[in-house]
């Protein structure tokens, strides 16, 4: 391959994994609805076991703004690329593990608040538009979630 190929395969898989860091610095922003849309193509998707499958910008801005009312806060650790471009340059696939801590609150007892460990896959899709790159789709696979603590909220 040469060299101008392989430089250009590098900046992909670069920018690609800079895209999923900029998903989970959307969702421990606070979800940033713009930021989704920006990082989504507009008919993109997103999901996961336990939580459902959103198309669209409306549908995940809507799961992540339902999501924000009982998420206190969460980290997001994306981890071990491996991402994949396909022959065309034009689309990609990745992988990345999941070890996400969450506080969330209960919501029999929105005065309780649970600290949660989870881990999963990223299973993931992109679409190299004129803006960049873009998720055609994020698939989660938790597979593992463990509640460690509850504490009542303080002020």
């Amino acid at each position: 391959m040469p060299l101008e190929d392989r430089l250009a395969l590098l900046e992909n898989v670069r920018e690609i994994e800079q895209l999923k860091y900029r998903y989970a610095s959307c969702c421990d922003g606070g979800y940033d609805l713009d930021g989704f849309r920006t990082i989504f193509i507009p008919d993109g998707t997103w999901a996961a076991n336990g939580y459902g499958a959103f198309h669209g910008h409306g549908e995940i801005c809507d799961f992540f703004d339902e999501l924000s009312r009982s998420v206190v806060n969460v980290l997001h650790y994306v981890t071990s690329p491996q991402v994949t471009i396909a022959a065309d340059g034009r689309t990609a696939t990745g992988t990345f593990y999941l070890h996400c801590l969450s506080r969330v609150r209960r919501k029999q007892d929105r005065a309780l608040i649970d600290f949660v460990v989870q881990m999963g896959v990223y299973t993931d899709t992109f679409v190299k538009t004129e803006a960049g790159w873009r998720f055609a789709s994020i698939n989660v696979n938790v597979t593992h979630t463990d509640l460690l603590a509850t504490q009542p909220e303080t002020t």
